[in-house]
């Protein structure tokens, strides 16, 4: 009787030794192939080097084998390079800092689905990272460009207000007193006191100007460095090649 429980025990052993050993089998077989899985599902982060820097606020970097331009979303710096505007003030110094901050440098770039892919100079329309920062907010909060929102708000919008904010609340950049801010001031008064009628050109270089009551007229920004225009009555924005919009 103690033989055959011996046995049994024996026979028991075995076999929970063979189970213990398929097991540890099976597992050391899932395991390369799940750090395999782990390891495959990285994805490289993809950097574009900085070519050269048009202005403050466009770039042009290596591109799909070639130079492209690429807009900041969500910012307008004073005018540098437009053959039919003088140089704005602090449009050098912006366009030097951005020059200072990304030339010969790596970035990150990001579309936003609120907006097109690219506008219509054929720019690529893209937020801008410098070892994670954020390029367009540091251009807005170190006063050397302004928010701007280009038809539709855009993501960051809010974020970029503020950046505004507290640039001029420091008084940094072109907001510091006796620079640019009360000429700027002075010239939007101006404007919006007698001259409402917001000539827009659209993605497709359509020339169309907006009344103010007009669907949309509020969400309508002018972008004289591109072209657009205030205008004072109907019939000038009309002799100016503009058609009113439909809506």
């Amino acid at each position: 009787m103690n033989k055959k429980r011996l046995l049994i025990w024996v026979e028991a052993a075995i076999l929970g030794l063979a189970m213990a050993g398929g097991l540890m089998f099976v597992i050391s077989r899932l395991k390369p192939v799940q750090e395999e899985q782990t390891v495959s599902s990285i994805t490289p982060e993809l950097l574009y080097e900085v070519k050269s820097v048009i202005d403050g606020d466009t770039i042009k970097i290596d591109y799909e084998g070639k130079e492209t331009s690429v807009r900041l979303i969500g910012v307008n710096t004073p005018e540098t390079v437009d053959p039919r505007k003088t140089v704005e003030c602090f449009g050098q110094e912006a366009s030097q800092y951005l020059k200072n901050l990304l030339e010969g440098k790596k970035v990150k770039i990001e579309a936003d689905y609120s907006q097109t892919d690219r506008d219509k100079y054929d720019r690529l329309l893209r937020y801008i990272y410098l070892d994670g920062e954020d390029v367009g907010y540091m251009v807005i909060n170190n006063g050397y460009g302004y928010e701007y929102t280009y038809n539709y708000p855009y993501i960051k919008q809010s974020e970029y207000k503020q950046a505004q904010e507290e640039a001029e609340k420091n008084s940094r950049g072109l907001w510091a007193e006796g620079v640019c801010v009360e000429e700027t001031k002075e010239e939007m008064e101006t404007t919006t006191d007698y001259c409402v009628i917001k000539g827009n050109i659209n993605n497709k270089g359509e020339k169309i100007y907006h009344m103010p009551g007009q669907q949309y007229y509020n969400q309508t920004q002018i972008d004289t460095s591109q072209g657009e225009r205030w205008f004072c009555s109907e019939a000038e924005a009309q002799a100016a090649g503009w058609r009113k919009s439909k809506v």
